[in-house]
């Protein structure tokens, strides 16, 4: 097997596949719950409530995503500082597990919204009162707090990719300011207020390149700065045979130089259909 070489792939490919899921469920929670009050958001899951289901997995997929995703993180830059990619991936798997909670909310404001949909003038309000409790306080609620665990370890593995040279250093960049400014945001809306979608409407693309990148490299030629010479002469074998990894062996498996490089996930929007470092679409806007 060739864990090592084959990571740097794999981590491109997880970036990619937890950008598409939380698109779909952003989507998909967008067009059956709406972003009105929550007497219109009941009614449109009772109407809807099919789409709401397929929302509610692919956030499910996006946890189990967010798991490979900060372990391959951890596998490719733990290498360069144990303790920083430590410390990333306790505020990542702390991502997924209370991105995944909050479904727990998203799930019982289904049979709620169908007892709201047939209630009497007098039973509208207790319905109401918990439809609000589970869908803002919980699912909303824990949406928000999950995107704070994930800026978190953005910015370490951002600064990580950045110290590394892993990928182009102006995309690690990147990472850090995208990061800092949706970390600033998020605070801005756990403290009530509004903020504007420009907090976050860059992080999906800056998602997608981070992913594309070990993905349009050469073998071998991806995340140079995080190879370990076994881990190029494994790079040189799967390329062009026996023969070349035991060249690369003998000559001291000296990589390519000039890559510049770090990058990470990114993170949408969810009421513009974006995750990677958005909040959802409970929260007012203001442009």
């Amino acid at each position: 097997m060739r864990t090592a070489t084959d990571a740097p792939r794999l981590l491109g490919a997880a970036f990619l596949f937890v950008l598409a899921a939380s698109v779909l469920g952003s989507a998909l929670s967008a067009m059956s719950a709406g972003t009105a009050d929550i007497s219109s958001v009941l009614a449109n899951i009772s109407s809807h409530s099919m789409l709401y289901r397929g929302g509610i997995l692919a956030e499910l997929a996006t946890g189990v995503g967010i798991v490979v995703l900060a372990v391959l993180l951890y596998e490719v830059l733990g290498k360069h500082n144990k303790l920083l990619a430590r410390i990333a991936l306790g505020w990542w798997l702390a991502e997924a597990v209370v991105l995944c909670v909050s479904q727990v909310g998203a799930f019982a404001t289904i049979p709620l919204s169908s007892q709201y949909a047939g209630s009497t003038a007098a039973q509208g309000p207790t319905l109401l009162g918990l439809g609000d409790s589970m869908y803002n306080g919980i699912e909303q609620g824990g949406y928000n707090i999950h995107m704070l665990f994930y800026c978190l370890g953005a910015l370490i593995w951002f600064y990580l990719f950045y110290a590394t040279g892993a990928i182009p250093r102006r995309l690690a960049l990147w990472g850090i300011i995208a990061e800092t400014v949706a970390f600033a945001g998020m605070l801005v809306v756990l403290s009530g207020s509004q903020v504007s979608i420009l907090f976050f409407a860059h992080i999906a693309p800056l998602e997608l390149a981070v992913g594309l990148w070990p993905m349009a490299c050469r073998e071998g030629h991806y995340f140079p700065a995080v190879m370990t010479p076994h881990d190029r002469a494994g790079a040189g074998r799967g390329a062009t045979g026996r023969r070349r990894g035991a060249a690369a062996r003998r000559s001291g498996c000296r990589g390519p130089s000039g890559y510049r490089a770090s990058g990470y996930r990114a993170s949408g929007y969810r009421a513009s259909g974006y995750r990677a470092s958005g909040y959802r679409e409970s929260v007012q806007l203001s442009m």
